[in-house]
């Protein structure tokens, strides 16, 4: 078993949000921070799919950044994992994950079992709520418009604080429809990498150190509502 000193990506962002280091006072990582981490991120999670595995639980806990090597940042806890194999998962229970990670079909009737790529676009949304988490340091909110009975993402004044590509991607990524939704191959050659290096390095030890994080300050879970 490897030992790896580090910060789960969950500490890293209550850590910047504690150290009030966001330039732009949004309270998450600075976005071409979190796009190194995500790039990587997001690229283990396409090597899964690319073997039909699908994760079922992608969430910021489950993200290990190490001290020694932060352009090798690990994606952890593989106990809900499960292979698919034509349209079907192995485990019994298809209903798996963190609820405010959970995408919405698998908490609503829409859940038909419909092929290998619809399943596999559940982790894609739990990519999505990651990243708007990593950048805000809160959950995404949804909203009907009077055009689209359709929700969708509701940035408010927060879209102001991050480049247009950046809220492009989540928006991709958080949607409802999975057959709609950005796989994670579509995900990476997204503008949002490919007009700047992904691959800039990450520092931790940008933030505060030693970590002390009081329990009052932690992320609360809300529900996300449609």
């Amino acid at each position: 078993m490897e030992y790896s000193k580090g910060l789960d990506l969950f500490d890293v962002i209550q850590e910047a949000s504690n150290c009030n280091l966001s330039m732009d006072s949004r309270g998450g990582i600075l976005e071409e921070e979190a796009k190194s981490i995500f790039f990587q991120i997001l690229n283990g999670v396409q090597h899964l799919h690319s073997n039909n595995i699908i994760h079922r639980d992608i969430k910021p806990e489950n993200i290990w950044i190490p001290f020694s090597n932060q352009s090798s940042v690990k994606l952890l806890d593989f106990g809900s994992a499960s292979i698919i194999s034509n349209g079907q998962e192995s485990n019994v229970s298809p209903i798996m994950g963190t609820t405010n990670y959970m995408a919405p079909e698998l908490l609503s009737d829409y859940f038909m079992r419909k092929d290998c790529e619809t399943d596999l676009k559940a982790d894609c949304w739990s990519l999505g709520v990651m990243l708007f988490v990593m950048l805000f340091s809160e959950y995404p909110t949804f909203y009907y418009s009077e055009v689209n009975a359709v929700p969708t993402v509701n940035f408010g004044a927060l879209e102001s604080s991050i480049s247009v590509s950046a809220a492009n991607l989540i928006s991709q990524l958080l949607e409802l429809d999975p057959s709609k939704r950005i796989s994670t191959t579509d995900a990476l050659r997204h503008e949002w990498f490919t007009h700047s290096n992904p691959l800039k390095t990450f520092h931790t030890t940008n933030y505060c150190n030693p970590l002390v994080i009081p329990e009052s300050n932690k992320l609360q879970p809300i529900k996300v509502g449609f």
